[in-house]
């Protein structure tokens, strides 16, 4: 499974709040990956899985950062789809 790394010097205009920014200086980074997918994605099993027929886009990521850029990224994220978490490691 292919994913996309996203780090701070990949995600330039990701908006992460001062607070956040402020509060990640103590933190340790984050990893997490997840599934993406977007509004019109649908996927369709028959005969027991036999046939398979998918329609619209998902894509895996591997978000790599602070708390509160995981978080802002995350957020940008669900504004345009819906996410599934994979895994978590902290």
């Amino acid at each position: 499974m292919a994913t996309n790394l996203i780090t701070k010097k990949v995600a330039t205009d990701v908006a992460v709040p001062l607070m956040e920014k402020f509060l990640d200086i103590f933190r340790k980074d984050e990893e997490i990956l997840i599934e993406w997918t977007s509004p019109n994605y649908t996927r369709t099993s028959m005969l027991w899985g036999l046939w398979e027929t998918e329609k619209g886009e998902r894509k895996t990521f591997r978000v790599k950062g602070k708390p509160g850029f995981v978080q802002a990224v995350l957020r940008e994220l669900n504004d345009n789809g819906s996410t599934n978490f994979l895994n978590n490691k902290a």
